[in-house]
């Protein structure tokens, strides 16, 4: 079957025809108290390796449930060096895909070679006060979840984008 392009992801024409992908169940450990779902926690462990000499690599993009692979596109990382440790920063461009009905362009992973770092990012294409508005009760059921645990989850707008963010405190104090 004839594949379609669309912002350098590959879709088939089935895909197409059947409409963005949806990210709910494989995003389900962000409105879960910031826990990693079992797809998401796959594809995150497999997408980025640290090898024992502490060099950050992409993989094939990892291991992402087969009706979700069209959306996701090339994976980009960089690494900041740092005093005792490397801070890496993936994305991946997301296309064609929604997580609770808004429109998604990116999923991205902060993690350190130095010190445990969870930082797990849903880059939303939608006007903020729309995420807001539509994400409210996800907001409100993780942090219940959370509690007065170390994670923490928020809404910020960076770079004209909306970000949904789960991050663990403990882990990340003092980092932006």
């Amino acid at each position: 079957m004839p594949g379609l392009v669309l912002a350098g992801t590959a879709l088939t024409a089935t895909q197409a025809a059947a409409g963005p992908a949806v990210l709910d169940a494989f995003l389900i450990g962000f409105e879960d108290g910031c826990r990693e779902g079992h797809d998401f926690g796959l594809w995150a462990d497999t997408v980025m390796t640290n090898d024992k000499a502490g060099r950050w690599t992409i993989t094939a993009g990892g291991e992402v449930p087969p009706e979700l692979a069209g959306a996701f596109g090339r994976p980009s990382l960089t690494v900041q060096r740092e005093k005792t440790s490397d801070l890496a920063r993936l994305v991946v461009p997301v296309a064609d895909a929604t997580y609770k009905g808004l429109r998604v362009t990116a999923l991205e992973l902060r993690r350190s070679t130095g010190y445990f770092l969870a930082d797990d990012t849903v880059v939303f294409a939608e006007p903020e006060a729309t995420v807001r508005d539509k994400l409210a009760p996800v907001l409100r059921r993780a942090r219940k979840l959370i509690g007065k645990g170390p994670a923490t989850i928020d809404l910020k707008t960076e770079n004209g984008r909306v970000r949904l963010r789960c991050l663990d405190k403990d882990d990340a104090a003092g980092r932006p």
